[in-house]
């Protein structure tokens, strides 16, 4: 995962790239997951929903601090 590429190799390009990918998906899934909210009937699938969300929210965050990518070509 992400994490354990971070820890093993703060400095690999590959990483911003992972994460800005990471990014875009959840970017996709999120209208769908907060439209989610309404039809959950329990309480574990709502704190399950809820830490999609935040996970989701969170990788948007984090890929918004990122340098802008090199352009190569």
């Amino acid at each position: 995962n992400i994490d354990d590429s971070a820890a093993r190799s703060p400095k690999s390009p590959l990483l911003p790239k992972s994460l800005r990918k990471l990014a875009e998906s959840s970017n996709k899934f999120l209208p769908a997951l907060t439209a989610m909210r309404d039809g959950v009937a329990g309480d574990s699938e709502r704190d399950a929903l809820e830490q999609a969300i935040e996970n989701a929210q969170t990788v948007i965050e984090a890929a918004g601090k990122l340098p802008p990518p090199d352009e190569k070509k």
